[in-house]
């Protein structure tokens, strides 16, 4: 996971991240279910194949998400722990414009 890679086995939540949940909930109306739901949705595609889901931020260890699926359309980022290699760290979540 040296900054080309993504292994996604176990997800931690990131305080901007919850604070970023809350912004969206509160920008779309979307349920804390509505969002969990579509997080997992995510995680099952991660565990699929990864390269094909999440785009890697070119420079920097952080890949974004897109769903393409449900409205609104979300961007969520992510980014491997440190000395962790096996886990993500859920950066930020937002709606896509």
């Amino acid at each position: 996971m040296v900054g080309t890679s993504l292994l996604c086995n176990a997800f931690i939540e990131s305080e901007s991240f919850e604070q970023s949940k809350a912004e969206l909930k509160a920008e779309t109306g979307l349920t804390d279910r509505e969002i969990d739901d579509r997080l997992e949705a995510v995680v099952w595609a991660l565990r699929r194949n990864t390269q094909e889901t999440a785009e890697q931020i070119p420079g920097l260890k952080l890949w974004v998400v897109v769903t393409e699926r449900g409205l609104p359309e979300l961007r969520i980022y992510l980014r491997p722990r440190d000395g962790m290699p096996e886990e993500a760290e859920w950066l930020w979540i937002e709606r896509r414009p």
